[in-house]
């Protein structure tokens, strides 16, 4: 830009400045030419008034010779009134022997007129009049020359244009330079907003247009630069958002390449970082899933479905959805939204299992119920002892309906307990009462219970905790041998403490080990039913497990019994 400037200004300059001469030139040869025409009119009007005075040839002789003697460059000659030069003042073109004429142009120019007539013939001005006595008279001046004059104007014109365009160069450069360096200045002005780097541009300079851009140029760049630190600061949030949010997002375009992903949906697909414009499948392995996003792009329709990760077991529910513009046409993008609902899905199973199998344990006592009640209302049995035996089977069986219905609404209520206790709950003395509440049925059995307790404090509800305990205490008497013996130990490192209870009955085979906290999960439903139990009892022990953040299993040998251990992880300070 700063070349272009200072060439164009340049060619301007030069331009004008040979046009001006060559005007000039034009102006000078012709104001020139016309006073030396006035010069020459009047120099012959002072000439003619002589010569109508003089009365013979030899005076008119005379006269020529004095005037053209005294202006060397004036010459002058008389013709008769056929052109025939008589006296003559220029001797340099005459040839002995011929009378020179004047030209026919020249009489028809003095016969013409009767005062004096100028033209130009052969490089000089001439003067043409008609005396009294029919005699013509002609004066004429040789025309100057303008080359010489023509040459010098020219070397000054090129001395002239040298000097100017050597100013102007300079001058202009300066000019164009101030000019460059404002618009550089514009520019690195404008890119560092765009970097959101904004600083105003210094106002001062030496042109008070330039300062006057810059002022405006500050003002349209600082809405920008409030505009873009705006934006800056939603986008931030915005990626914020998308990158805390406990749901994984991927955008995907029309190609399938990826446009966005957040950290929550890389750690779905186990990726650290995903580079720019990699397409999906790179991403996503799951067949089910790559089908419904092929689908998505093609239909441009939202779909919904459930991703089972078989790597982690984790089910996430997955929507895909097409971006719309405000007038709602379809963009060219599409977001996958994925939500971890595994412990929803496992709840609605648990819940659809829970229902079946409590309709299941429920029908039989009240199918029992409904056909002894039928026997003895029909009137058909008349024996007292079989009415009787009737009735005491309705009564146990309404007794387990009340259990089983009593054991439900308390895993109920466990659902809906929340854990975190900060009560603080000594292990010791819950041990030695929930042993003294089972003596009754422990003579019974013929079992002995005993304890082996440290002074062990942990973080608890206390009616949870003798709950849980009852719960394994009663267990391993009913499925106890005779006389068999149980043990509870309570013992506690730095880091966690434990309960034990340990039974010497007949024991778990190993493949129902890892199903025995499951609800309704019994090993042999007929002793079960023998026994009382409903169960439920090992599932609420977990239950209240869960709820102290604490953990249960279960070790087992066939003919030798069994060992529930309870750890606690989380203790009070001492």
């Amino acid at each position: 830009m700063y070349k272009e400037l200072v060439r164009r200004n340049v060619l301007i300059l030069v331009v004008s400045l040979v046009a001006f001469f060559f005007i000039s030139l034009s102006v000078i040869s012709i104001v020139s030419n016309r006073n030396l025409t006035e010069d020459l009119v009047g120099l012959t009007t002072v000439f003619s008034n002589q010569l109508q005075l003089c009365t013979d040839e030899k005076q008119m002789q005379d006269k020529v010779d004095e005037f053209a003697g005294a202006q060397q460059w004036f010459n002058v000659c008389i013709a008769d009134s056929d052109g025939h030069i008589l006296l003559n003042s220029d001797k340099s073109n005459s040839v002995e022997g011929v009378v020179p004429l004047l030209t026919e142009y020249e009489l028809n120019l003095a016969n013409a007129t009767s005062g004096y007539e100028t033209y130009r013939l052969r490089g000089k001005v001439c003067c043409i009049f008609k005396l009294e006595d029919g005699f013509v008279c002609k004066t004429s001046v040789q025309s100057e020359s303008n080359v010489d004059f023509f040459l010098v104007g020219t070397l000054f014109l090129v001395v002239t244009l040298a000097i100017v365009i050597a100013i102007s160069t300079n001058r202009m450069g300066k000019t164009s330079a101030n000019v460059v360096d404002a618009f550089n200045s514009v520019t690195k002005n404008l890119r560092m907003t765009a970097r959101g780097e904004y600083q105003p541009i210094n106002t001062n300079h030496k042109y008070p247009e330039v300062e006057q851009a810059f002022s405006e140029i500050n003002v349209v760049n600082n809405s920008i630069y409030q505009y873009i630190t705006k934006l800056s600061a939603e986008r931030d949030k915005l990626n914020y958002i998308v990158e805390n949010v406990a749901e994984g997002l991927i955008i995907i375009d029309t190609q399938g390449n990826i446009y966005a992903i957040n950290d929550y949906a890389r750690h779905i697909f186990g990726v650290d970082a995903v580079a720019k414009n990699t397409h999906y499948k790179q991403i996503v392995t799951d067949q089910l899933c790559r089908d419904k996003i092929d689908q998505a792009l093609q239909t441009r329709e939202k779909i919904v479905f459930d991703y089972h990760d078989s790597v982690t077991d984790k089910i996430y529910f997955s929507s895909i959805n097409c971006f719309q513009n405000s007038q709602g046409e379809s963009g060219d993008l599409i977001s996958l939204v994925m939500y971890d609902v595994t412990w929803l899905r496992r709840e609605q199973r648990n819940r659809a299992d829970f229902i079946a199998n409590a309709s299941h344990e429920l029908k039989t006592p009240i199918t029992s119920i409904s056909g002894f009640s039928e026997l003895i209302s029909s009137g058909l049995i008349v024996d007292q002892a079989v009415i009787k035996d009737y009735v005491g089977r309705i009564h146990s069986e309404a007794v387990y309906m009340k259990k089983t219905i009593d054991a439900l609404l308390y895993l109920s209520k466990l659902d809906y307990t929340e854990g975190n206790f900060t009560d603080v709950v000594s292990l010791r003395p819950l041990v030695d009462k929930c042993i003294k509440n089972h003596d009754l049925n422990a003579s019974q059995k013929g079992v002995v219970v005993q304890a082996k307790t440290a002074d062990v404090k942990v973080y608890g509800n206390e009616s949870l905790l003798e709950h849980m305990l009852s719960n394994l205490i009663d267990n391993a008497i009913k499925y106890n041998k005779v006389d068999g013996k149980v043990l509870v130990e309570v013992k506690a490192t730095q880091d966690e403490a434990t309960i034990s209870v340990t039974d010497q009955g007949q024991g778990i085979p190993s493949q129902h080990l890892s199903k025995m906290f499951e609800r309704f999960y019994r090993i042999d439903n007929s002793r079960s039913r023998e026994t009382g139990g409903t169960g439920l009892g090992l599932s609420i022990v977990h239950k209240i497990c869960l709820l102290h953040n604490a953990t249960i299993s279960v070790e087992s040998t066939v003919g030798q019994g069994s060992t529930f251990t309870v750890k606690f992880t989380k203790l009070p300070k001492a």
